[in-house]
């Protein structure tokens, strides 16, 4: 006839109809507010003309979630994770692509969430997440935390980047950081101490004060990329011997009126400046003055 069934009921009721019944219905309608898990929203979702009617609320695990499709999220009127488990726990360890999809569907909040959720990518991956990881409030931050699955080498800009996201962790992986000196030379305590290894990505000349911040960061090896270090007589002879460590090479930056007083050394900054092995005075014109007691010189 002309007249139309609507079958109304709570999502258990209509999940459990069998498909004769379904088979009567017109129309399919959430009649009282009801949770579901994704794979019960999609069946739902699936039935003669469903309309949620602002009664669907869809609750599942993060692995879960990720996978549903967004039209599903769009017809609830909220999406959240159930509680972390014993038997879901391994559900609860995600890549950040996965991540980013929980993120973007709709009405998706973890804030009534209480457990952890595990992020595990490249680091490529995670830096992606800084920006809507960051929308998040520090509440919420607090129920995730983001590891390394894999060694790296990134940038210090990246490495920061990584350092900011929360409870991050280099887990069983090697991160090295691999840039310029100026770049390396700006990392903060807390991000240089992520490092397995930090190095320098193209060959660099520096000054002894620059150098000695390097030689300063934990983990800095030295690698195919030489170190030069130019300064003054005075700074040379003056410098640190991990900081002349670090270099392959030493040489003395030309003379000029501003620094023509690091140009005059005693006897035993002379000493120190030819104790220097790689130090070389190719290129330098001098002028270079020793001046100390007759003694003193008379010993060189």
């Amino acid at each position: 006839g002309t007249h139309h069934l609507t079958l109304a009921d709570s999502g258990a009721a209509l999940l459990n109809a069998g498909a004769g019944v379904l088979a009567l219905a017109y129309a399919v309608q959430l009649s009282q507010a009801s949770v579901v898990d994704a794979a019960g929203a999609a069946t739902l979702e699936a039935m003669p003309r469903f309309a949620a009617a602002g009664n669907l609320m869809i609750a599942d695990t993060p692995t879960a979630l990720a996978a549903m499709p967004s039209s599903l999220a769009t017809a609830a009127s909220a999406v959240g994770l159930v509680a972390e488990t014993g038997s879901n726990a391994a559900a609860y360890t995600i890549n950040a692509t996965q991540f980013a999809a929980l993120l973007a569907l709709h009405d998706f909040s973890l804030a009534n969430f209480a457990g952890t959720v595990s992020i595990t990518d490249t680091a490529t991956a995670l830096a992606a997440l800084a920006g809507p990881v960051g929308n998040l409030s520090a509440g919420v931050q607090a129920h995730i935390e983001m590891t390394l699955g894999t060694s790296a080498t990134v940038t210090a800009a990246t490495t920061e980047t990584l350092h900011g996201l929360p409870t991050f962790s280099v887990g069983s992986s090697a991160l090295t950081i691999s840039d310029t000196a100026a770049a390396l030379a700006a990392l903060d305590a807390g991000t240089a101490a992520l490092a397995h290894v930090i190095e320098l990505a193209a060959p660099a000349t520096l000054v002894v004060a620059a150098a000695a911040t390097l030689a300063g960061l934990s983990h800095f090896t030295i690698d195919s990329n030489p170190l030069t270090i130019a300064d003054t007589p005075a700074n040379l002879a003056a410098q640190s011997l991990a900081t002349a460590a670090i270099a392959a090479s030493e040489t003395i930056l030309p003379w000029s009126v501003a620094t023509q007083a690091d140009y005059t050394l005693d006897t035993t900054q002379f000493a120190a400046l030819l104790s220097h092995g790689d130090l070389s005075f190719a290129g330098f014109n001098g002028p270079l003055v020793v001046q100390d007691t007759a003694t003193a010189l008379a010993g060189i």
